[in-house]
């Protein structure tokens, strides 16, 4: 059989001239190897006869690398030699033809004050024959070495690509390098800096770089290869320049330049009070790099540079400085600023008075909960289009997840609130919920059908219903009940008067309400639409919706604390163990002071936290008789804290050798474990039963009988209220420790020794309101309100924020910026006395609520009659 392709096929061949440009090529890229080589060698030797040149580098269009001419690049290095001593760094970055013509002008010249430190920082590998090489990756601008932090006096750089990314973070390099002016005599003068990119990054040069100017220098790249408008920008006067003087080519708009210099004092303020008192992250101990248990500190910064003063914020982590964040970068400060502004109008204001409205069950709720979506709505438009204009400095950062997150729980809180609002205009008239069962006025004659019951009861020492955290006889009980039942009629009627006063208002109210409530259309929109839904479905859209009630707030301060984190550029790496250290520690310190500001206001009244005479199972229920004391919650907190932290001191340093410091942290939580467990056993009342066995068995005598004998055995008064110190004793000891505990700075010791003393203030303040209470125990169900506990809270929550603000990244940036510890103390006290004031006008508009609604039901009540 024939073979396929017998047939005529002419053989494959190149022409002649092909073969001698292939042999050429090859030939060529031989000796370009052969004296690539020869290069290396005489680099390594340092042979002083060699004439440096970049022919031997061909350039990789790819990673946008061309040439300058030989010219440029002389002219370039000489400005850069001017009036440089023996003690002078010149730093190249990207520019590896300047520093070619550096080696050559260095060995030729006479420098009579003697030979720079020079340092080329570059991606090419091929560079490092030369010893000036350092790798350089713009995208992670601080991987360095620490020791070239701060220690170049003149700085040539030519950012590789023309983007925003590559030019902001070419400039943080510069800033980081930039010897620090007063650093030393040599640094006399600023640094000198050479800026050359493209002419359209000329607005993007002149922000990140503060007093560079436009030069009528022009650079020019080997064989015109690279046809963008080039321009060269330089911060001090030359002969090869001048500065051009045309505003526009400075990147100067004058209404602009205004504008940003109000937005950014403005912005500076508000960023300075948010991200110290949302702070960024925190734990105390020591600043080791691999600790990430209870340690804040930080070494000492240098002073900032007349360079770009608003890049980068300070030295956030053990391995770099200045990392790169949202609150140094230049662009788009308005958006973000406005991002910022509208969440704090939405969350800090408005959200909480709907959540309080909410729980009243006011119709209001609604209205301002939808204000609070459509200007959330509207902040979050702003940081997403700030978030597509801007480079990405914080990779995979938390925020973003949690912004979307809450985001669609508010929506879903919206739309349940919609639809029990519809609910209840099917349902008819507003009707009282448990939710108020707390305010409202009980009358003399349940009360006194509630004292009879309770002395038929057939324990005479302890009730089969009690919580098990307050025991108490027959005659103490019914004692508190009398003193309450001895308000006047005045005094129960209260909720009734508020509105009872204002009869015109009121049918005012009802007169609009029936015009829009009352509308036909709407109500059968509203009735076809809960027609489709079942009981069970209505049950558990209101537990949603009063889920989301009690925890949306919780989220709202998770969001702000890690939008802060984004905003600073913090918490990377290792560094995210300390700061999320100190943020849960200190976050509960900052909650638990406004739990304790609410059962001072009378929050909790029903569960005996306010204190005040703890309600029995008849008034309250079985469910709430059945809640623990507030001072068992604490030690349950307290143990659970030092049970689970003992084995989490050590996270950041896994798997390395404890140290001192870590057993110091670990003895801590074992402070903590036992001290919540010994708590916890104080507030049972079985074990206190168990204490009194020994009396209550004593054997009969003579007198056991007697009415004098049965009143001694009769439980104190001081049993009715929780007088347990041990919580308190447990904050007051780390308040002691952490205002003694080393730290590695001055101003990091000094602001650990603040909250600390605040947490003494706390212990000291709940110690007087013990002693209030053991001296004049409650006698109502009304709540008491030691003045002591106001004091209580304003350390608990001034403490807690703190605490907050004493991590190791938040020092630093402190340093940085030359802020004393005063700083955050002064700014802290007075948010925490605004904070206050808000938290009881919040509460104040609940009472309200409630008290609208009840006139609401009182008014129905007697239209229908």
């Amino acid at each position: 059989m024939e073979e396929l392709g017998h047939e005529d096929h002419e053989k494959l061949e190149l022409s002649d001239s092909t073969l001698a440009a292939l042999k050429d090529f090859y030939s060529e890229r031989e000796r370009r190897e052969q004296r690539f080589e020869e290069l290396k060698a005489a680099a390594e030797r340092d042979d002083p006869e060699v004439i440096w040149s970049m022919e031997m580098f061909i350039e990789d269009w790819n990673a946008s690398q061309f040439w300058y001419t030989e010219d440029t690049a002389i002219k370039l290095a000489k400005e850069l030699l001017r009036g440089a001593t023996s003690e002078t760094s010149i730093a190249v970055i990207s520019a590896p033809s300047v520093l070619v013509q550096l080696k050559n002008l260095v060995r030729m010249e006479d420098l009579p004050k003697g030979k720079p430190n020079i340092c080329l920082l570059e991606y090419d590998e091929r560079f490092n024959i030369f010893p000036e090489f350092v790798h350089y990756n713009f995208k992670r601008p601080f991987e360095l070495n620490k020791q070239m932090k701060g220690q170049y006096d003149r700085i040539l750089c030519d950012p590789p690509f023309l983007s925003t990314d590559c030019q902001t973070k070419v400039a943080m390099t510069v800033r980081w390098l930039s010897r620090r002016l007063g650093d030393e005599e040599v640094s006399a003068s600023k640094p000198r800096i050479i800026v050359c990119t493209g002419g359209r990054m000329k607005e993007m040069v002149h922000k990140l770089y503060p007093g560079i100017w436009t030069t009528t220098f022009e650079p020019r790249h080997a064989k015109d290869r690279l046809s963008n408008d080039f321009r060269c920008y330089a911060n001090f006067h030359s002969k090869q320049w001048s500065y051009r003087t045309n505003l526009r080519e400075n990147g100067i708009n004058r209404r602009r330049v205004s504008f940003m210099l109000h937005m950014r004092h403005l912005a500076f303020l508000t960023v300075l009070s948010l991200v110290e008192l949302f702070p960024r992250a925190f734990a105390h101990g020591h600043d080791d790099p691999g600790n990430g248990g209870m340690g804040g500190g930080g070494a000492p910064v240098a002073h900032s540079t007349p360079l770009a003063s608003d890049i980068a914020s300070a030295n956030m982590t053990s391995s770099q400085s200045s990392p790169e964040s949202y609150f140094a970068f230049p662009e788009f400060g308005g958006l973000i600023l406005a991002h910022i502004v509208l969440m704090t109008i939405a969350w800090f204001f408005l959200l909480p008075i709907g959540v309080m409205l909410s729980i009243a069950q006011s119709r209001l709720a609604l209205v301002v909960q939808l204000s609070f979506l459509a200007i959330h709505s509207i902040a979050l438009s702003l940081g997403t289009i700030y978030t597509y204009n801007t480079p990405q400095l914080y990779e995979n950062n938390s925020h973003n997840k949690v912004g979307w997150i809450v985001t669609w729980v508010v929506v879903a809180q919206c739309v349940t609130g919609i639809i029990k609002l519809a609910a209840s205009i099917t349902q008819g008239e507003d009707t009282v919920t448990e939710e108020q069962v707390a305010f409202l006025p009980m009358t003399t004659q349940a009360l006194e059908q509630h004292r009879q019951a309770q002395q038929d009861a057939p324990d005479p020492y302890r009730y089969s219903r009690d919580s098990g955290h307050f025991t108490a006889s027959e005659p103490s009980r019914s004692q508190s009940v009398s003193s309450t039942a001895t308000f006047t009629q005045e005094e129960q009627q209260k909720p009734y008067e508020y509105d009872a006063d204002h009869d015109d208002d009121i049918d005012q109210h009802y007169s609009k309400k029936r015009g829009l409530l009352g509308n036909p259309k709407v109500e059968r929109l509203a009735s076809s639409f809960t027609a489709m839904l079942s009981k069970r479905t209505m049950r558990g859209i209101n537990t949603v919706h009063n889920v989301i009630d009690r925890t949306i707030l919780l989220m709202g301060f998770v969001a702000f604390v890690t939008g802060a984190a984004v905003y600073g550029g913090v918490f990377r790496g290792n560094s995210i163990f300390n700061g999320l250290a100190h943020i849960i520690k200190g976050g509960i310190f900052f909650w638990y002071g406004l739990l304790t500001l609410g059962r001072w206001m009378g929050c909790f009244v029903e569960f005996g936290w306010a204190w005040n005479v703890r309600p029995p199972v008849g008034v309250v229920g079985s469910g709430k008789a059945a809640i623990p004391s507030a001072e068992f919650v604490e030690s349950f907190v307290i143990f659970l804290y030092g049970s689970t932290n003992v084995f989490l001191e050590h996270l950041a340093a896994w798997g390395q050798a404890w140290s001192a410091q870590d057993l110091e942290h670990v003895s801590i939580t074992i402070m903590f474990f036992g001290g919540g467990l010994c708590g916890m056993l104080i507030e049972s009342t079985r074990i206190r039963d168990l204490l009194n066995t020994v009396v209550l068995t004593l054997p009969a005598g003579p007198g056991h009988g007697s009415q004098s004998t049965k009143e001694k055995l009769t439980p104190p008064k001081t049993y009715g209220l929780s007088m347990n110190p041990v919580p308190a004793l447990i904050i007051l000891l780390l308040g002691l420790m952490m205002s003694s505990h080393y730290q590695s700075s001055i101003v990091s010791t000094m602001v650990h020794k603040q909250w600390g003393t605040l947490f003494v203030g706390f212990a000291l303040a709940r110690g007087v309101t013990y002693i209030l209470t053991y001296i004049a125990p409650p006698s109502s169900y009304l709540p008491s309100r030691p003045p002591s506990e106001i004091i209580s809270s304003f350390c608990l929550i001034s403490g807690g924020i703190i605490f907050m603000a004493s991590n190791r990244d938040t020092v630093a940036a402190m340093e940085h910026y030359g802020l004393h510890a005063m700083f955050p103390f002064t700014v802290t006290m007075g948010f925490t006395a605004f904070l206050m004031a808000w938290v009881i006008i919040v509460l104040t508009v609940k009472g309200w609520a409630v008290r609208r609604k009840l006139s609401s039901a009182m008014f129905h009540h007697v239209e229908a009659a």
